[in-house]
C-alpha cells in the first residue's frame, strides 16, 4: 500500500522540509496532494500546468552550482557506495582538441561555431556525467560546459504527496531543454500510470511506490 505523508517517519518528513528550505520554498505552502487525474499534468517552466506551477525557479550559475542543487555526491563513488557504470562519461577533453574560451577572445558565440558536432556530444556528455556521476572526473570540461550551458534556470515542483493516475501522466516538457527538479514527500504511480520525461528531470522524494 502506498504511502502518504502523514505515514512517514518523523526523520523522513524533516528531511523532505529540510530540502524545500534549501531551495528557497516554505514547506507551509507546498500543497498537501497534487494528482493527474484530470488529463494529466505538464511541469518545466515556463510550460507548467496552472494547477502544478513551480514553486521556485532557479538561475543556476554554473555545473558546480547544479551539482550541489540536486547532483549526486562525488564521494559515494569515490567510497565505493555506489556505482557509477551506467554514467557514459566521454573521452578526456584534451584527447579531443577542442578550442578554448580563451583562444576565441572569451565569445562564446565564436567557440560554439568552432567546435564540431564531436565536440558538442561530448560537452553534453560531460554535463550529464558531472551531475549523475563522478563530477571529477570531467573536470577538464568545466569551462565549456560552463560557457554553453550556463547560466540556466531551473523550475521545482514540489508537493506533499504526487500521485500519478492511470493514463494522465506527469509530462516533463521544459521547451528550452532544461532540467526540471521535482521535489515531494512520496509519489505514487498508479497501474496504468506514467511519468513522459521530454527534457531532463532530477527527482526527490522520501517515497516512491510503483502499483503494478
Amino acid at each position: 500500500m502506498a504511502k502518504k505523508y502523514q505515514d512517514l517517519s518523523d526523520a523522513q518528513r524533516a528531511k523532505f522540509h529540510a530540502k524545500l528550505e534549501a531551495l528557497g520554498i516554505d514547506p507551509n505552502t507546498v500543497p498537501a496532494t497534487v494528482t493527474t487525474e484530470s488529463g494529466g499534468l505538464r511541469c518545466g517552466h515556463p510550460a507548467a500546468s496552472a494547477d502544478f506551477p513551480p514553486a521556485q525557479v532557479h538561475e543556476i550559475g554554473s555545473v558546480a552550482d547544479l551539482c550541489a542543487m540536486g547532483g549526486c555526491p562525488d564521494e559515494d563513488y569515490q567510497a565505493k557506495r555506489a556505482s557509477d557504470a551506467f554514467v557514459d562519461y566521454p573521452p578526456p577533453a584534451p584527447s579531443l582538441g577542442m578550442p578554448s574560451l580563451a583562444s576565441c577572445g572569451g565569445d562564446v558565440c565564436q567557440l560554439k561555431d568552432r567546435m564540431t558536432v564531436q565536440h558538442h556530444e561530448a560537452v553534453g556528455k560531460a554535463l550529464h556525467a558531472a551531475v549523475m556521476g563522478d563530477s571529477s572526473k570531467v573536470r577538464d570540461y568545466e569551462e565549456h560546459i560552463n560557457a554553453i550551458h550556463f547560466p540556466m534556470e531551473i523550475a521545482t515542483h514540489a508537493a506533499q504527496d504526487l500521485v500519478i493516475t492511470k493514463d494522465n501522466p506527469l509530462i516533463i516538457d521544459n521547451p528550452n531543454g532544461q532540467p526540471t527538479n521535482l521535489v515531494a514527500a512520496t509519489i505514487t504511480i498508479e497501474e496504468g500510470g506514467y511519468i513522459e520525461m521530454r527534457t531532463p528531470l532530477n527527482i526527490e522524494c522520501q517515497q516512491f511506490t510503483v502499483n503494478s
